[in-house]
């Protein structure tokens, strides 16, 4: 149930971001960047702390704790770090698209 209700809120936040920003005249190209920059931050990170939790037998729930983070072994931050500057680059990739015809 964990999965499929994260990532139902993900994918509806997306459909509704993609909609007001066609709504808005912005470029195609700029809302699938956007659109791939916040689904590889939600899901990646998302999907980082779900094995961290599974790893150690724990129950599947919203929150993000501090144990989580001291829990997390390299090959998790490095997936941390890779969504989240992935995320960071496609937004300014989409942001530097926004302001052209």
């Amino acid at each position: 149930m964990h999965a499929f209700a994260t990532k139902g809120l993900v994918l509806a936040f997306c459909a509704v971001l993609a909609v007001v920003m066609a709504a808005s005249g912005e470029s195609p190209l700029s809302i699938v960047l956007l659109l791939a920059a916040v689904l590889l931050l939600l899901l990646g990170t998302d999907g980082v702390f779900t094995r961290s939790r599974a790893r150690r037998n724990l129950p599947q729930d919203f929150s993000v704790t501090f144990a989580d983070l001291r829990a997390l072994q390299r090959a998790d931050w490095l997936r941390l770090f890779a969504c989240t500057f992935g995320g960071i680059a496609l937004a300014i990739a989409a942001l530097a698209d926004a302001g052209r015809p």
